[in-house]
This record gives structure tokens, C-alpha cells and sequence, in this order.
């Protein structure tokens, strides 16, 4: 009988899971690295491995190895190699090529060069060539050059073997169906499944975990799955006897199918996008495990298993990295994965990847055993663990009776006045220094106060995780509505720190502000475009413009210039260096229906529109100047620093003024004091402790507020 020396190749670090399956089909593994597993085999028990292999990417015949200098040499090597044994004249080849070589500039030449020596040899020999077919080629070729070494094979699988042929197109960062394998394996789910436990994936995406973990436990043969993809004209396959076999594992499969349905084991996935769970259906449909496999639309924090349902194994791909904008949002979600698995998974086992060690303890659970994995280009971890029941330490209680004691002391507040979005913690206990702001009880806007130097990074992401887990169980608002941000001294303004590079509309939200109404953004800047802590000065605003000209000095998203459109301003202007922020307020002025012809927009520097500006006939009697504490503009000759800049800044806003014009000036520095030369020219009367609103009580320091007048 005619043997075959083969390598299949693993998955990183799963060379051991693969020598695992091979010894499984009776035969012996010689060899094992990350390199490849390698064996010698006969036909059958070869075609019954393609058939049953789970976790293998390829399976390759190695043809030649040799070292080279040159493209040349390159060349010649391979024209030395009896092809003719290999790809018959009448037929059609592709070359896989992997190179990582100093010898080419452009990976795609050696792979052109080993063409060329092909089909020159078999010209030679038979007179005719063979095609180039990359879709469906009769034989596929592997060809592997790292450096000088080079290393020359035949696939036998046609091409890459974690294809089963029912996922879709449309999953961003979609789970390899082999590497899915892999992760089951190392979770013990063909041990969990044969018991009868159950299996749940709470990020499910396309659903490739669970329509694994279904054809796993009912033996369900990856092979008949796989699409066409060519491969099997290699002139020493045994073409009837593959044929044969793969009409046993055809019927094979009718016959398992019928077996898991009989089973009645529960395997379901959740996911918070509506749209990868029609994805995931429509994979489980074309995997002929429609029923079989149940999906629904579900954030985690809401993820359980169905009554009576007995436990099982959670295995899951939670959103990090390039599918996320931060590393806090990933860090979030870890919590809310770990904080559902120890509230509805009480004895259950759980299996996750992670991109780090922190990421893994942000869940809250604690590992029995971590293996490594690589998802596509990035090293992972797979953390597996007993789930125990949850019980709160005790600061993630302390932190959730602060939140109900704070709540019951805004309720009247929050009802009479119609706020909807309030603030409703801040640092009130020291060791949790956090803001907490509250938007139409959907959303959470989670600011932490960078922590001194001295503490302990352990210790802050402990407390981090204990508010986190406090807040979603308070709230009942899980990761996808809890966005957080770190706060840290800047050189400039906090509220103009971008979070992460500039996306568009759709990140942004609406809320509501008694009868106004405010886009929001929790994702791009330090700041959501709202400041809560203007409510009461916006409704001063409102109070005061009825058939006034307004002016409104670093507008940023134009909030108060809604205000005073809504109190009855008949024009209005709008000045800001932000040509972003400033179509932000023309879509906030857009949203309450006021009219952006009425009120008009200024892009530019304040100080040089005053300046340039102070004899136009364009004047107001209303002005609302709320600077940032410092700013350094590239388009600006100096800095702007509010302590000593503020009187130059309100003189000159005073020339835009009619004679009996009221301004409002505000600034967020709490040392600031007005400068001594004012009170000779203006009268000046504090406003902040009527304009810094309840919920921010705890820090009355939080904006300084003035309303100003010429003296007469």
C-alpha cells in the first residue's frame, strides 16, 4: 500500500488539539511543533481525516525543501521537480503563496517565478502546459519562503480547511470556524455536551460558537459541509475512493442531524445587534441546524439561559480591539460579561477570549486555567473558569446605596423641573472618584478622576470594576449604554479633549432638556456636547431673550443659543473656533426647528472677531460668554488664558452691545475672580449659587457665573 508522508497544520499554539484529532483516527503522529503536525498515512484513513478534522487549517504533502540566493535560483530549483507526478497538462493549478523574504521586493514575484519553472517543465514534457484557475483549480499548490529557506507543497484539502460553507458575508471581525473548534475543545464542551449540559454564547455575532458547538456535539462532520473550492485533481488522488467516502459522510451526517434533534440539547446565542443575529439564523439555516440553534436579540447584562435549562459552558468572543474605539469601552464590556455569568450562570463553566490578562480581570472571575490562542493577527488569551454565584463586595454596595441615597434626594428636583439629564454622583466617597452623569435613564456617561501616582493600578481597576458593576445593577443600563471616560488635568480645556479620531452623526444621540431637545456624543470628546452644569443658566437665558439680539461667545454646540431661540430671541449670533462644534449647533437649532438664517454662525477666533468687528452696525442686547479656562490655538498670535484675559474679553464684547445690554459671563475655573479694574466700568452681580444646579451641589465651585452691566 502506498503511503503518504503529510503535515497538517494547527492553529497557533493548538498543535496538541491536532495531534489530539489525528491520533483519534488511528493514526500515528510522528512529529509535533507549531510548525505542523506530521504523519505517514494510506489514502482512506487520510480522506476520513478531511472529513472529521475539526481544527486543522491545511493539510499539505511536502514536495521540496531548498535554501536560495537569488529569483533565479529560485527558478531553477523548482524546474528540478518531477511535476509531471503531480499536475497532469490537461488540467489547472493555483499557487498560495507566504512570503516574508528580503530576496523580492514584491511578494507576488517568486510566486510568478515558481509559476513559470511549472509550467516550462510540463511544456518540455508533454508539449502543453496546465491553466492558472484561482477560484476552482484541479490542483492547489503551497508555497511557503521565509528568507532563503523555501518550502514547496500540495494541498490536500483544497486550500484552507476552516471553511464549512455556512457563514455570511457581513460580521465585522468574524470567528474562524476552526479556531471556534479549537476554543470548544479547550473548554470541554464535547465532554459538557455528552452529559447533556448546555451551551450559551452571549456576544454571538454571526454565530460560529454555537453552530460549532452544535455540530460538535451531535458528531456532525465538517467535511460534506465545505464548498467546492478545488484541490482534488492532484494526479495521485484516489479519485473514486474519496468520492466513496465522501458519500458515507454525506449519509453519515443525515443520520447525526436526526440524532441532534432527538437530543434536544439547548445551545443558544445572544448579541446586541439586530443585524448579525439575522446573520447568525441565516448561517444556522445554510448549516441545516435551523431549530436547533436559537438566537435572540439581547444585550449581555439581559443574557440568561431559558428556565429549567441545565448548565453547561459559556464560550464567547467578546467585542475588543480594532472592533471597539477605546480600551475602556472593552474593559466595560468585560465587567458586564463577568458580572451576567456570576448573576444567571450560577455552576456553569465559562470559556473567553481576551486580548490581556487585564481585560480577563476586569470580568471579575477568577481563572482556573488560561491558554494561549491567536484570533487572526492578534494574541489572545482563552480563560476558563467555574462560575460562582455573585455576591457584591462590599464597595460595589457602598457605591450602589450612594447612588439611591443621591436619587432620592433629586427626585423632587429632577420631576418639578423636568430634568432628565442630571448628575448623579461626584466623588462623594473619595476612594471612588468618579462623576456619574445620567442621560434619559438610558444612557451613562462615566467619568474617572485619574488616580495619584501612589495607588496602585490593581487597586484603581478593582474599584473601577466594583463602580461599574454597582452602576448596572443600579441602573439597569449594561455596557453598551455606559461610556467611560478618564478626566486628568490638561494643559487646555478638559471639555475640548478629543477622545478618539473624529466619526460622524450616527455616534450621536438625542436628549432632553424640558421642551428642548440636544444631540449627544459619549464617544468622541471628554464632553457630550451638553454641559448639565449650564441647565440653570440656559434657563436664565430663556427667561431673558425675548426680543433680544443674542450673542453667543464660544458657542460650542450652541445650547444656549437654543435656549434663547426658544425664549423668543428674534436673531441671534453664534462665534466659535470649532467649525465642527458649530454645525453641531446648527443641528441642534435644526432639531428644535428654529431657523439657521435667523440664527447665524460665526467660525473664528472670538478675540479677533471682536476686534475686527467692533464698529459693524451688527449689535445685540443679550450675550452669553462662556470661555474655556485656557486655550492654545495654532490660529491664535498668543494663548488665552480666562484670569488674565477676561477683562480684555468683556471689554471688547461690550462694543458689540447696545447700551442697555445684559451679558452673562460663566467659566468653569474655580479660582477665578473678576479683575478689580471691572467694577469701575460694569456692574457686577454673581450669579452661581442660583445657577449651579442641585445636582451638582457637592461642588457649587463647579462654574463661576456673572450677570454684567454698563453702569450708567
Amino acid at each position: 500500500m502506498h503511503t503518504l508522508s503529510v503535515r497538517a497544520i494547527p492553529l497557533p499554539h493548538c498543535e496538541d488539539l491536532l495531534s489530539a484529532e489525528i491520533s483519534r483516527m488511528g493514526i500515528t503522529v510522528t512529529a509535533a511543533s507549531p510548525r505542523g503536525v506530521e504523519f505517514s498515512t494510506e489514502h482512506e484513513p487520510l480522506y476520513r481525516l478531511l472529513m472529521e478534522n475539526r481544527s486543522a487549517s491545511r493539510l499539505i504533502i511536502p514536495v521540496s525543501c531548498f535554501t536560495i540566493r537569488s529569483a533565479e535560483e529560485l527558478y531553477e530549483h523548482i524546474l528540478q521537480i518531477p511535476w509531471e507526478e503531480h499536475i497532469s497538462p490537461d488540467s489547472s493549478f493555483r499557487i498560495d503563496g507566504n512570503v516574508k523574504s528580503s530576496l523580492f521586493r514584491h511578494s507576488g514575484f517568486p510566486v510568478l517565478k515558481i509559476k513559470d519553472a511549472i509550467v516550462d517543465r510540463l511544456r518540455e514534457r508533454f508539449g502543453s502546459r496546465p491553466d492558472v484557475d484561482t477560484e476552482n483549480p484541479d490542483t492547489i499548490l503551497s508555497a511557503r519562503i521565509y528568507q532563503e529557506d523555501v518550502e514547496v507543497s500540495i494541498d490536500l484539502g483544497g486550500g484552507s480547511l476552516h471553511r464549512r460553507g455556512y457563514r455570511s458575508r457581513g460580521v465585522p471581525a468574524p470567528l474562524r470556524e476552526n479556531l471556534a473548534a479549537a476554543i470548544l475543545y479547550r473548554g470541554g464542551w464535547p465532554e459538557i455536551a455528552a452529559s447533556g449540559g448546555s451551551f450559551y454564547d452571549p456576544f454571538c455575532g454571526g454565530g460560529t460558537l454555537c453552530i460549532e458547538a452544535a455540530l460538535m456535539a451531535g458528531g456532525i462532520s465538517p467535511g460534506p459541509l465545505r464548498p467546492v473550492q478545488g484541490g482534488f485533481g492532484w494526479r495521485q488522488h484516489k479519485r473514486d475512493l474519496l468520492e466513496q467516502i465522501q458519500k458515507e459522510y454525506r449519509l453519515h451526517n443525515q443520520a447525526a442531524y436526526e440524532g441532534l434533534r432527538k437530543a434536544s440539547l439547548s445551545i443558544h446565542g445572544s448579541d446586541l445587534d439586530t443585524g448579525v443575529i439575522g446573520i447568525a439564523v441565516k448561517s444556522a439555516r445554510a448549516a441545516g441546524l435551523e431549530g436547533l440553534v436559537q438566537f435572540r436579540e439581547c444585550p449581555v447584562h439581559h443574557a440568561a439561559p431559558e428556565p429549567g435549562t441545565p448548565p453547561g459552558l459559556i464560550a464567547t468572543n467578546p467585542p475588543y480591539g480594532e472592533r471597539l474605539e477605546t480600551n475602556t469601552q472593552a474593559e466595560l464590556i468585560y465587567t458586564d460579561l463577568g458580572l451576567t455569568a456570576r448573576r444567571s450562570f450560577p455552576g456553569w463553566k465559562i470559556s473567553f477570549l481576551s486580548p490581556d490578562k487585564e481585560l480577563g480581570l476586569a470580568t471579575g472571575i477568577k481563572a482556573d486555567k488560561v491558554h494561549k490562542l491567536s484570533n487572526g493577527p492578534i494574541p489572545v488569551q482563552l480563560v476558563h473558569a467555574e462560575i460562582e454565584e455573585y455576591t457584591p463586595s462590599s464597595g460595589t454596595q457602598m457605591f450602589i446605596n450612594r447612588l439611591k441615597k443621591n436619587r432620592k434626594a433629586l427626585k423632587h428636583y429632577l420631576s418639578n423641573s423636568q430634568v432628565s439629564c442630571y448628575r448623579l454622583y461626584d466623588k462623594d466617597m473619595p476612594e471612588y472618584a468618579f462623576a456619574v452623569d445620567i442621560y434619559e435613564q438610558k444612557w451613562c456617561h462615566l467619568q474617572e478622576y485619574a488616580a495619584p501616582a501612589e495607588i496602585e493600578a490593581r487597586a484603581v481597576r478593582r474599584r473601577r470594576r466594583e463602580a461599574v458593576e454597582g452602576l448596572i445593577q443600579y441602573l439597569d443600563i449594561g455596557s453598551e449604554g455606559i461610556f467611560l471616560k478618564e478626566r486628568r488635568k490638561l494643559g487646555a480645556s478638559d471639555r475640548y479633549g478629543k477622545q478618539k479620531p473624529a466619526g460622524d452623526s450616527k455616534d450621536r444621540l438625542v436628549c432632553r432638556e424640558g421642551d428642548l431637545r440636544f444631540f449627544v456624543n459619549f464617544s468622541e470628546y471628554l464632553d457630550t456636547g451638553l454641559f448639565l452644569d449650564s441647565r440653570e443658566l440656559r434657563l436664565s437665558i430663556r427667561s431673558m431673550a425675548k426680543g433680544k439680539r443674542f450673542l453667543n461667545l464660544f458657542a460650542y454646540t450652541c445650547s444656549a443659543t437654543v435656549a434663547a431661540a426658544a425664549g423668543g430671541a428674534i436673531s441671534s449670533l453664534s462665534v466659535d473656533a470649532s467649525s465642527r462644534y458649530l454645525s453641531w449647533g446648527q443641528d441642534n437649532l435644526r432639531l428644535n426647528r428654529f431657523d439657521t438664517g435667523t440664527h447665524r454662525i460665526h467660525q473664528g477666533d472670538v478675540l479677533e472677531f471682536l476686534r475686527t468687528s467692533a464698529k459693524s452696525r451688527d449689535k445685540f442686547n443679550l450675550a452669553y460668554v462662556d470661555p474655556p479656562t485656557y486655550s492654545n490655538s495654532k490660529d491664535r498670535k498668543r494663548d488665552f488664558d480666562v484670569q488674565r484675559d477676561h477683562k480684555e474679553l468683556i471689554d471688547l464684547t461690550f462694543k458689540k452691545l447696545d447700551s442697555g445690554a445684559t451679558l452673562i459671563f460663566c467659566t468653569n475655573f474655580s479660582r477665578f475672580e473678576p479683575d478689580a479694574g471691572l467694577y469701575n466700568d460694569y456692574k457686577i452681580e454673581e450669579l452661581s449659587s442660583r445657577t449651579v444646579p442641585p445636582d451638582f451641589s457637592r461642588h457649587s465651585r463647579i462654574h463661576r457665573s456673572f450677570r454684567i452691566n454698563l453702569k450708567t
